[in-house]
């Protein structure tokens, strides 16, 4: 049975990722916990661009998964990469949020045991189910992203990405009712499509290009990049087109870590390692510890740092005992199996845009159905 060719591991990614992380975690426990339920005493320091972090993940995975995508000579190969990378670390941390929420009552989620099991599936947002944990929303968009960019890896299009890049992009430009026009595209048609979010994805994508084509494409990649910050720039502003420039220049330099540098940044590439249970575990449980610390008086920067602590162990906990065993014994059964389904490319692409189409219908549906 064919595999995966095997790649190096990009610390400087994986640092990046802990970048990403560690600042979604300072917004939440200094401005947004400020915001929603405010702290006994106004905190002395606050974090208000850290929820971009979540964008900087998003151009990471831009990166990432059209570098995946290339390396892979099986659809079974990527469907088992991405399932074992998501799902038991995403469900172990569903469990246990749901858990503390239950037996603490802090945050008044009153979440129904079928709200629950739905969030299981990681699309319940876009089904119109409310999440466990409010962070949960960035993960559906993750999903659509692996599922388009799965599709066109079927259909051939990774080979030749810039027509597609590009019209993808000329799509969330004429959905985001700039210049007082808009493309009538419903909401949950546009939330399918990733339209509000793809130019992000796409920096991550034209960096990979440049970084992995050589000269002969440098002007293309280049071209590509410019339009998604111009997408940016006039559909969210120049405050976000900075940051964006910025995410992509913080790319960049993580390509060029070297073995000292690495040396240097292994606990950013620790924090890196564990983000994934990081972001999934540290909103709401860190907004439970937060309250409790201050029910006994700690002030506003010790229940964070209380809050901190007990999410990355957390973290730490979920990471070895349930991410890197479960993806180890999922692949090593895959491979070992030698599990394949005997589907062409075309019927794997059916699957993909069957279950896609399946998902809008049923977001239409499911809400009257509820109700």
């Amino acid at each position: 049975m064919s595999t995966p060719t095997p790649s190096p591991r990009l610390t400087g990614i994986d640092a990046l990722r802990g970048l990403a992380a560690i600042s979604v975690v300072f917004y939440h426990y200094t401005t947004r916990y400020q915001q929603k339920y405010g702290f006994n005493e106004p905190p002395s320091v606050e974090f208000p661009f850290g929820h971009l972090g979540v964008n900087l993940f998003f151009v990471i995975s831009g990166f990432v998964i059209f570098m995946t995508l290339e390396r892979i000579r099986r659809p079974e190969d990527f469907v088992v990469s991405r399932f074992s990378r998501l799902f038991p670390t995403f469900w172990a941390a569903v469990l246990l949020t749901a858990a503390v929420e239950a037996l603490t009552q802090v945050l008044g989620s009153g979440l129904t045991p079928l709200q629950i099991v739905a969030n299981l599936l990681m699309v319940h947002e876009f089904l119109s189910f409310p999440s466990v944990d409010g962070v949960y929303w960035t993960l559906q968009i993750e999903l659509f992203f692996y599922l388009w960019m799965f599709s066109l890896w079927l259909i051939g299009g990774l080979r030749r990405p810039y027509p597609w890049i590009t019209l993808w992009l000329l799509l969330s430009l004429a959905t985001s009712g700039v210049a007082g026009w808009s493309l009538p595209v419903p909401y949950r048609v546009a939330q399918l499509g990733l339209l509000p979010h793809i130019p992000f994805f796409v920096l991550g994508m034209a960096v990979y290009l440049q970084h992995s084509r050589g000269a002969a494409e440098r002007l293309r990649p280049l071209a590509l990049g410019s339009l998604a910050l111009a997408v940016i720039g006039l559909t969210q502003g120049a405050t976000l087109l900075a940051w964006a420039a910025c995410f992509v220049a913080l790319l960049l330099l993580a390509l060029r870590i070297n073995a000292r540098v690495e040396r240097l940044a292994r606990p950013v590439i620790w924090l890196g390692a564990i983000s994934y249970p990081l972001y999934l575990l540290h909103q709401n449980i860190g907004y439970t510890v937060i309250h409790f610390a201050q029910v006994w008086g700690i002030n506003a920067p010790g229940a964070g740092i209380a809050a901190l602590a007990v999410a990355l162990l957390l973290a730490g906990a979920v990471h070895t005992l349930v991410e890197l065993p479960a993806m180890e014994a999922i692949r090593r059964t895959y491979k070992s199996a030698a599990l394949a389904l005997p589907l062409a490319k075309w019927q794997w692409l059916a699957l993909a845009l069957c279950l896609a189409f399946g998902l809008l219908g049923l977001s239409f549906a499911l809400p009257r159905l509820l109700h």
